[in-house]
């Protein structure tokens, strides 16, 4: 339903006898945030028909049409724009393929997917890394290498992102099944090939990558990377204090159990410490 101010908006608009474009437009755009999908809808496909178009429009309906899961409605209106402007239709074809996959729509993103395809259009870096991520989500790790893949054919080079996702899945996978996997050897052959592109690992890399040594029980590694970030002067955030302190309750069980850890690992750690206090300053 509309709300009061809706209301008395939608009968002033009726009663004007000259309405330009921009008032219409405007229209769709209250509709939209009225939830009233269908009149918005109605509206801009009759402008459009009339060869009218407005990006701030298009992208408010189609958002509320994939949410609505309207899918049908969301295709048609992605055929109208179009003809009428191709770059603005890849943009929407983009945004509605990865908010059903950040949704967990999987079979309706896979067709809006196939059907972006077959019309001609090639998903950008942000879509695929958003697919990607979602498989790698889902410990679908095949799937995920396979799109990674497809992307570099296409010609679209991966950013630091799309490779810490990849990272990320893969580590993940192989701390659940507690042992040594292929996978592993994937995850050195990401992190070579980012060497051989020249992209630099960030925090978020480097934060998972810790977090994957501390939870194996591998803290040398661990600092020895934590070093690394440092001295190549990245900051180390909240998150990868958080990651380097999940250390404590393993030397505690250590410790319990009659392992005592190595006095220089330990001072290390404490040196860690220190410097998440100066952070925090």
């Amino acid at each position: 339903m509309f709300s009061r101010e809706g209301v008395e908006a939608e009968k002033y608009f009726n009663r004007l006898e000259d309405k330009s474009i921009e008032v219409y437009f405007a229209m769709v755009n209250g509709y939209c945030e009225a939830n009233l999908i269908k009149k918005s809808y109605d509206l801009f496909l009759d402008l459009s028909n009339q060869g009218n178009i407005s990006k701030d429009s298009c992208f408010k309906l189609l958002d509320k049409l994939c949410k609505a899961d309207d899918i049908r409605e969301a295709i048609m209106l992605l055929d109208t724009v179009m003809p009428l402007n191709e770059g603005l239709s890849k943009i929407m074809y983009s945004k509605a393929i990865a908010a059903m996959y950040q949704d967990g729509k999987l079979e309706y993103a896979r067709s809006l997917f196939h059907l972006f395809i077959k019309k001609g259009f090639t998903p950008d870096l942000i879509t695929y890394t958003i697919m990607i991520n979602t498989y790698c989500r889902m410990n679908n790790l095949q799937k995920a290498h396979e799109l990674f893949e497809d992307m570099k054919r296409e010609g679209i080079k991966p950013d630091f992102v799309t490779y810490t996702v990849l990272l990320d899945g893969n580590l993940k996978a192989n701390l659940k099944r507690h042992s040594l996997s292929p996978n592993l050897k994937r995850t050195w052959d990401i992190l070579g090939e980012m060497q051989q592109m020249e992209i630099t690992p960030d925090v978020v890399t480097y934060t998972v990558l810790i977090d994957s040594k501390i939870r194996a029980a591998k803290f040398k590694d661990a600092v020895r990377l934590f070093d690394e970030m440092v001295d190549r002067g990245l900051q180390p955030d909240t998150v990868t204090y958080s990651a380097m302190e999940k250390a404590d309750p393993l030397f505690k069980e250590m410790s319990s159990k009659g392992m005592t850890p190595d006095s220089n690992l330990i001072s290390a750690f404490e040196r860690v410490k220190a410097r998440k206090v100066q952070f925090q300053k």
